[in-house]
């Protein structure tokens, strides 16, 4: 008899809790919050501070709304390089959930949104000769993906100073003092 009263109140209490709807972590409220905000301001034009709060939601909880939100903020900011980059971060969340089985329509909104800002942005390829595990890139002082080189990467400005850093351990001279990476 013991046995069936633990199992009853077992099953009762899991009943119980399924069914009360938990707090959402802080993080989560925290970044909701943050979008609301950034909603309104974007709403009175203040680009600024809204793109603002949206990189800082978006830093709490990662959301393709967010996202989008953050690279339509960018766009009326004037920043066309960081909207295409949200645009493509959008793009590349709802691939994610599509190929883990969402039906995320999103995906394709936000890579035409993308595709739509390039012919407003100079393009930048970099290849490498002989591509090095340890090389280290940055172009203006920002590190590149390894999956950056050797395909397009949009550029607002090339005009007037351009500053690429590439840097690796050297493993072997070669004849006449050439270091090959």
């Amino acid at each position: 008899m013991k046995r069936v009263r633990w199992t009853v109140a077992v099953g009762l209490w899991l009943a119980l809790a399924s069914g009360v709807q938990a707090e959402p972590a802080p993080d989560k409220a925290r970044a909701e919050q943050l979008f609301e905000e950034a909603r309104v301001l974007l709403a009175q034009k203040q680009y600024a501070p809204a793109c603002a709060k949206l990189q800082e939601s978006l830093q709490l909880d990662r959301q393709l709304g967010t996202q989008l939100h953050l690279g339509h903020c960018h766009e009326k900011q004037g920043d066309l390089l960081r909207a295409h980059r949200a645009f493509q971060g959008a793009a590349e969340l709802a691939a994610a959930r599509n190929r883990e089985g969402a039906h995320e329509a999103r995906e394709a909104v936000a890579r035409e949104r993308a595709a739509s800002l390039e012919p407003r942005l100079s393009i930048l390829e970099l290849r490498l000769a002989e591509p090095s595990a340890e090389l280290q890139v940055e172009l203006d002082g920002a590190p590149l993906a390894r999956s950056e080189l050797g395909r397009p990467i949009p550029k607002i400005q090339l005009s007037g100073t351009v500053s690429l850093l590439a840097q690796a351990p050297a493993r072997e001279a070669g004849p006449a003092g050439i270091v090959r990476l």
